[in-house]
């Protein structure tokens, strides 16, 4: 169980290194469970110099079969993330329980500025839900692409553009689930 609530987190990634998504405010891997992220400010950049595009998520969750079948019933509630590669975002996507995996809700969010997705929620998505979220000038806004096992909820989610490149989209649906 982690709680992280009201901090001001800021210059995330600094090495600038796009290929390294955990190098952003809030990450946890090896199927944490439990993790509650609410009323936080998340900016990659601040007092550095540099971009707000590029490599670190806002947050991210890795849970993947080799670490067992445990993780998922997390939180992300109330947060401004502004920046870097994915808004809130999550590992490994083709893993049957992959990603957040189960039991989570992302809500009542305003993430802007993402190099990728505003909101990824790719993997096994077993009863999770992203709702009241508002995303803006990404490459996309919430992606779910595709969710693995479900059942899985987008509900009331305001996405604003434009996106910051010609191919981006509000919605990313990926391939036919498993």
């Amino acid at each position: 169980d982690h709680w992280i609530d009201g901090n001001v987190i800021t210059d995330c990634n600094v090495d600038d290194d796009a290929g390294v998504q955990h190098e952003g405010a809030v990450a946890a891997w090896s199927n944490a469970a439990r993790l509650v992220v609410m009323d936080n400010l998340m900016k990659r950049r601040d007092v550095l110099p540099g971009p707000q595009h590029g490599g670190g998520n806002g947050v991210w969750v890795k849970n993947q079969t080799s670490s067992g079948t445990g993780g998922g019933q997390h939180v992300v509630r109330g947060n401004t993330i502004l920046g870097g590669w994915d808004g809130v975002g999550s590992d490994v996507e083709a893993d049957p329980v992959g990603g957040f995996y189960r039991d989570t809700d992302v809500y009542e969010n305003v993430v802007s500025d993402q190099q990728d997705d505003g909101i990824q929620m790719e993997g096994a998505n077993v009863n999770c839900a992203v709702f009241a979220n508002v995303v803006r000038r990404g490459r996309t806004g919430i992606a779910f692409a595709p969710t693995g096992i479900g059942p899985f909820f987008v509900l009331r989610n305001r996405v604003v553009g434009p996106t910051w490149v010609e191919s981006g989209t509000l919605y990313k649906l990926g391939a036919q689930s498993d």
